[in-house]
């Protein structure tokens, strides 16, 4: 008798333990009566969500388990305001704080059947506090929202403070984009996967597309693990980011992405550590027959097999990728390969040589990279700071190199600017007898359709995009530079000598100055074709003012150069901030332009006329 009241309590106490553990873990949860917003669900006249109750009503509505209400998963929908369901879901390491009357959510579309097809804006809002924990049962597509069918769009929402642990196929905003897409979506919360089949910060698993999100939250678990991304199955990822912790136990860890397998990552980065066993790196773990383009990597990333600062194990194809040296010990599964994955230092990183690799020289509103130099560490997705660059020239007086370069753009006004402890010089230029005459600008902004040239005393320098056309380009009489078309790399002129900004001999770097452009595609000395790229400006000369330079004279340039030798600068005028037109200023001035109080031996400007003190 007591032995099988025994095995009767045994069974009973299995039982409940067993009851226990499959269920989700609030069983005793609170829970929310869901309320319909206002609206109809269309695109004209969207569901205007603006609480708790609203946005349970909306998954049910989607999931099809609200009493008497059809289910309709093509619904659309907007957010008018921030959401919190539970406040204080994590603690300052975003791990689960030990409370356990969380109101549980449940993922809007739950399943292929059930899959979010409509339209989901969130307006810049966000939703917090969300808590899903069922880390046992196959639970499959968990986050904001579960599974997203074909057509369906999510944008502008962010998710904070929230929880989400599952057997597979999560992240913060979805679980499994099936050909949708995510447009500038958030999270910040801690996703946890338990099987090997997709976990990502934004999302788990995706075949389509996600484009300008980001991830700060924390993303674990054995494998197949992205700070974006988890699984990249023939899908888009483009313009995002990961600033959260990455670590898995087992393969395919990746700060990005984890597996990107026949998939697109473009335009990615990270800067938290990644950490796992096996196809470890920076941006993917793996790349199974995709593409990696124009990412790089800042974070630490530790693993025993297949680790890159880039990519751990690759079958695909790795573009114009950067790591940070000390990251990692080679770029793709432990080696460097150029033009691929290639190691930068922290100086290279801060000095906006990275950005400008990035960017690949495209024009400045075509660009996905800016850094803001002398602030920012690292480029930025987005930033208005473009970073163009200068051509290293001659030592100055005091033995300091100096930077010039060409600028033109063709869409805005741009302001060009330096960190506060560089030096940033703008002139207008004009050829009069054959002699360059520099006119230096009081201010660093650059009109639509012009031309100018700077120096500096770096090798990169900012271009920030004025939203307005406040500036009014130099006329052509005054301003010899002009701005190359955004359409054309080869300009041809008639009756015009062409020059460039360029070396007298690349190779040996000898000389930098104005030189006869020369088009190599159909061999082209006469100097009226130039091969140029937008965003630079070119000299153009009448062949009169030119005095018509023969084919043979290559050499013939204007150089801005020190020392002894005479330069093709003839004077160096200032554009004073309380006049309306070019005036001289009296003193004496170096061949860069600026006023000297006490010189030393070299060549100067005085009073417009070159002097020689020795």
């Amino acid at each position: 008798m007591k032995k099988n009241f025994l095995r009767t309590r045994w069974f009973f106490t299995m039982l409940l333990f067993v009851t226990t553990m499959i269920m989700p873990s609030m069983m005793w949860a609170q829970s929310i009566t869901p309320t319909q917003p206002k609206g109809e669900g269309t695109l004209e006249k969207p569901y205007q969500i603006g609480t708790a109750a609203e946005l349970y009503w909306f998954a049910g509505l989607v999931n099809g388990t609200l009493e008497g209400v059809e289910k309709n998963a093509s619904a659309d929908a907007i957010l008018t305001t921030d959401i919190t369901v539970n406040n204080g879901v994590l603690d300052a390491n975003k791990d689960l704080v030990s409370k356990s009357d969380f109101i549980e959510w449940t993922p809007i579309g739950t399943s292929r059947d059930n899959a979010y097809t409509g339209t989901f804006d969130g307006k810049g809002y966000t939703v917090s506090g969300l808590y899903f924990n069922n880390p046992i049962f196959s639970y499959s597509y968990v986050g904001l929202f579960g599974y997203i069918g074909a057509n369906g769009k999510i944008s502008n929402v962010g998710v904070l403070d929230s929880y989400f642990q599952f057997r597979m196929q999560g992240g913060g905003i979805c679980g499994k984009n099936d050909n949708g897409e995510l447009q500038n979506c958030s999270n910040s919360s801690t996703v946890i996967g338990n099987y090997s089949t997709g976990t990502g910060g934004v999302c788990g698993m995706n075949y389509g597309t996600v484009r300008d999100c980001k991830n700060t939250g924390s993303v674990r678990g054995p494998s197949t693990i992205g700070g974006v991304c988890g699984f990249n199955n023939s899908g888009k990822i483009e313009n995002c980011f990961n600033e959260g912790i990455v670590s898995g136990t087992d393969r395919n860890i990746g700060g990005v992405c984890g597996n990107n397998d026949s998939g697109t990552t473009k335009c990615c980065y990270n800067t938290a550590s990644v950490s796992g066993l096996k196809a470890v790196g920076g941006v993917c773990g793996s790349n199974s027959y995709g593409t990696i383009t124009n990412c790089f990597n800042e974070g630490t990333v530790s693993g025993k097999y297949y680790v890159g600062g880039v990519c751990g194990d690759s079958y695909g194809g790795t573009t114009n990728c950067y790591y940070l040296s000390g990251t990692a010990l080679g770029g793709i599964e432990g080696q460097d390969v150029n033009g691929s994955a290639e190691k930068k230092s922290i100086k290279q990183f801060k000095s906006g040589e990275v950005a400008y690799l990035l960017a690949e020289g495209k024009v400045l509103g075509e660009q996905a990279w800016g850094q803001q130099l002398g602030k920012d560490p690292y480029p930025v997705l987005g930033s208005d700071y473009k970073v163009i660059k200068a051509a290293k020239g001659d030592k100055d007086v005091n033995g300091h190199y100096t930077y010039w370069a060409t600028f033109s753009n063709l869409k805005n006004d741009v302001t060009l600017s330096v960190p506060s402890d560089r030096s940033l010089n703008v002139y207008n230029a004009t050829v009069s007898g054959g002699k360059l005459t520099l006119t230096q600008r009081s201010d660093d902004q650059v009109a639509m359709d012009e031309g100018v040239l700077l120096k500096t005393d770096g090798e990169y320098v900012n271009a920030k995009v004025n939203k307005t056309n406040e500036l009014t380009a130099a006329s052509s009489d005054e301003n010899n530079l002009v701005a190359t078309p955004a359409e054309a790399n080869t300009v041809t002129e008639t009756d015009y000598i062409l020059y460039r900004l360029t070396y007298n001999d690349a190779k040996n770097k000898d000389r930098l100055g104005f030189y006869l452009g020369v088009d190599k595609a159909t061999n082209s000395y006469n100097g009226t074709r130039i091969k140029t790229t937008p965003g630079k400006a070119y000299l153009k000369v009448s062949e009169n003012e030119a005095k018509a330079p023969s084919s043979a004279a290559l050499t013939r340039s204007f150089v801005f150069g020190g020392g002894s030798e005479t330069t093709g600068i003839d004077e160096i005028t200032i554009m004073g901030t309380d006049v309306q037109r070019h005036g001289t200023i009296e003193g004496i001035f170096d061949l860069q332009g600026r006023k000297i109080v006490n010189p030393t031996k070299g060549i100067y400007i005085k009073n417009n006329k070159k002097v020689i003190i020795k």
